[in-house]
This record gives structure tokens, C-alpha cells and sequence, in this order.
């Protein structure tokens, strides 16, 4: 029952996640043009990038730490894994900013924009939302969502006028500060940890170099598309893109809050007994397989139906990216669900790897006349290459376990 009240309070959530990126793409193509959307979507990938580096994989290894203790009631571990992760990302931010820093001496960008970028990314970042995730008090990442999301909405609706990047990307920092101060108030029962911060933060580290090399490629895979038009193509191209792509994406967003419920419960199966925690995840692919061809089929023929005459929309982008969605959810399902919950995230990396590479190998050749079309299907086969891996690694361990 728990379980699925954590699902409901994420469904919940998934509103504010659907609504905000569909108010945002509004505003910003009625208000100014495509073409500022586009320069949007762009540095907003940058930003995930950022966020990504600094998360190091911790929404899932630490994830994982938490929901491993039997006692929730165990404030000096959870303590310790709280305080220690949370050391391990300011170490992390204080690199990254370093990089930016020694980088700008080097390269041509706008160092202005790309510190608020940064900024925005860390507060985001420091939000403890694994640890609420690996105790399964849902409720609690459900608000800093909420606060999140719509208070960026809000500040850039009601506060941005000339929506120049900067000024944008300053409403994105001051609503991610909102959830971050909210959640430090919620700690008061943790007890402070006075030493071994360095020893233990780097232990983290160490530990969750898998899952971060595997988060880094799937982000480079999912924002890849964007990033590389931002370098190939125009800007109307970029921004035609970045409006299906942000279309598809909030259809592949309304799965998050299953997968953010039940990968806790995953890695609790796989640890306790195998044999069971193979069983289920078997029942829940079947399940999310003929749901999510459903729900896709009918998003599909009535997305075209609504937004076949609104200029900002391109079919062929937009179908190619409904077929990656499907296979980016299985890909959920025996990666992250299957493989880095039973702590097999290692052959998750390799299959990574192996994508990542197909990506980069056509990304850049335009085949099809059409860069848009071009990065939709490198994106998608990328995908399907990511799939057989991790199909394979699947039955695989299913056969070596007996």
C-alpha cells in the first residue's frame, strides 16, 4: 500500500513537472520567438549536464545505501550517508567551477551565463531528494518539485520581461534556491557528523564512478540531440526541434514518478532474494510495456491532431522521438530497474558505452538533408542499441544466477 501511495503522491508531482516545461516553451515562443526558445532548450541541457556531474549517480547509489538499512529509525547511518553525499557534491561543484574557471582563460563563452547556468544546477543538485527517495517519504520530493518547478514559472512569467537567457536562467536559480532552503529544515531528528568527511566522501565517490559514467551518457544520449543542433544547425531548426523533443519528453516525464517509487523497491528484492526480485520485475515490464504502447499510440495520434497546423511543430521529428520514448522506457526498465538495482551497473556502463559511441559516429553526418531529422534518429538508434545490450546482459544473469 505504501508503495503505491508513493506513486500517487509522484503522479501528484508529475502535474507540476508536465505543466512547467509546456508553460515555459509557451512563453517563451508567444512572447519572443522559437528562436529564443531553442537558445533556451540549449543552455538548459548544459545545465542538466552540470547537474548530472555533480548528482554523480547518487540518486541512485546513495538511493540505494538508504533503502538498504533496515531501520529507518537508524539516525547515525542515516546521518552519516546524508552529510557524506552531501560533502561528496560540494567537492564535486567546487571542480566543476574550478574547470569553468580555468576553461574561460582558454575558450570563448559567455562566462556570466555560463556561472548562472552552474549555479542553478548545484542548488538543484543539492536538493536531497535521494534521501527522501531511499526512505520512501515521497511526499517530501513531491513538494520540492512543486516549489521547484512552478515558482520558475511564476518568477519568469511575472518578472522577466526582455527574456534574455541570463535573466531567465536567474529565475531558474532563485526558484531552485526555494526547495533546497524548504528541505533544510527538515533534518532536525539527523545528528551532525563531525569527522572522516574527506575518507568517506571520496569512498562515495569511488563507489559510484559506474553509475555516474552511466548517467553522463544517458544524458549525453537524451539532451544530445539538442546540444548537437546547437552546433550544426540554425537556430529555427534548434527551436523546432527543442518544442516536439520538449513535447515527447513531458509524455516520457509522466513514467518518472514509477520508476523514482519503485527502484528502491528493486534494490530491497534484489538484496533480500534474487529469485524473487527477478519475478517481479518481470510482472512490472510486461505491465509497463503494454501500457506505455498504449498510452503512446493514442499521445501520439492526438498530439499530431492538435498541433498539425502550429508552426513550430515538424511530424517527422516528432514521430521519430514518440518511437524513442518507448524504447528509452524499456531501457528504464532492464537498465536502471534490472541491472543497477541488483548492482550489476557495470554491464549498464557498457551497453552505455557502446551507444554513446553509435551516437557520436553519425550525429554528425547529415544524411537526410535535414539536421532535425538527422539527430532524431541517431538519438533513436543510439537507443535501440542501448536496448539489445541491455536485453542481453538481462537474460544473461538470469542464467549465470541459476
Amino acid at each position: 500500500m505504501k508503495n503505491w501511495r508513493s506513486i500517487f503522491y509522484l503522479i501528484g508531482v508529475q502535474g507540476a513537472n508536465y505543466l512547467a516545461p509546456i508553460a515555459i516553451m509557451y512563453i517563451l515562443t508567444k512572447n519572443s520567438s522559437i528562436e529564443t526558445y531553442g537558445k533556451f532548450a540549449f543552455w538548459y541541457a548544459v545545465l542538466v549536464y552540470f547537474q548530472t556531474i555533480i548528482d554523480y549517480g547518487f540518486n541512485y547509489t546513495a538511493t540505494r545505501e538508504v533503502s538498504s538499512i533496515s531501520r529507518k529509525d537508524d539516525f547515525e547511518n542515516l546521518s552519516e550517508i546524508f552529510y557524506y553525499i552531501l560533502f561528496s557534491k560540494i567537492l564535486i561543484s567546487a571542480f566543476v567551477f574550478s574547470t569553468i574557471i580555468i576553461s574561460y582563460f582558454f575558450l570563448n563563452f559567455d562566462l556570466k551565463l555560463v556561472v548562472i547556468v552552474f549555479l542553478g544546477a548545484m542548488l538543484s543538485s543539492l536538493v536531497p531528494n535521494w534521501f527522501f527517495q531511499g526512505i520512501q517519504r515521497i511526499g517530501n520530493i513531491s513538494l520540492f518539485n512543486i516549489l521547484g518547478k512552478m515558482s520558475f514559472v511564476f518568477i519568469t512569467f511575472l518578472f522577466v520581461s526582455d527574456y534574455s537567457l541570463i535573466n531567465i536562467f536567474i529565475a531558474y536559480l532563485i526558484s531552485a534556491s526555494i526547495p533546497l532552503i524548504y528541505s533544510s529544515f527538515l533534518f532536525k531528528k539527523l545528528n551532525f557528523i563531525k569527522t572522516g568527511y574527506l575518507k568517506n566522501g571520496l569512498f562515495f565517490i569511488k563507489n559510484g564512478r559506474n553509475i555516474f559514467l552511466a548517467n553522463v551518457l544517458a544524458v549525453l544520449l537524451s539532451n544530445g540531440g539538442v546540444i548537437s543542433l546547437g552546433f550544426f544547425a540554425d537556430d529555427k531548426v534548434l527551436g523546432v526541434y527543442s518544442f516536439c523533443e520538449r513535447i515527447v519528453k513531458s509524455f516520457l516525464g509522466l513514467f518518472s514518478p514509477l520508476f523514482t517509487a519503485f527502484y528502491p523497491v528493486f534494490s530491497r528484492k534484489f538484496s533480500f532474494e534474487f529469485k524473487g526480485g527477478v519475478d517481479f520485475h518481470k510482472k512490472f515490464t510486461i505491465i509497463l510495456l503494454t501500457v506505455a504502447f498504449l498510452f503512446l499510440l493514442a499521445a501520439y495520434f492526438i498530439s499530431g491532431f492538435f498541433l498539425a497546423k502550429n508552426t513550430n511543430y515538424n511530424s517527422s521529428y516528432f514521430s521519430i522521438l514518440m518511437v524513442w520514448v518507448l524504447v528509452s522506457l524499456m531501457n528504464n526498465a532492464f537498465g536502471i530497474q534490472f541491472l543497477c538495482a541488483s548492482g550489476n551497473d557495470r554491464l549498464y556502463v557498457r551497453g552505455m558505452l557502446s551507444s554513446f559511441f553509435v551516437f557520436l559516429s553519425f550525429v554528425g553526418f547529415n544524411f537526410f538533408d535535414d539536421w532535425g531529422v538527422q539527430v532524431a534518429m541517431t538519438t533513436l538508434v543510439s537507443e535501440l542499441c542501448l536496448f539489445v545490450f541491455n536485453v542481453r546482459y538481462y537474460f544473461l544473469i538470469k542464467i549465470n544466477s541459476g
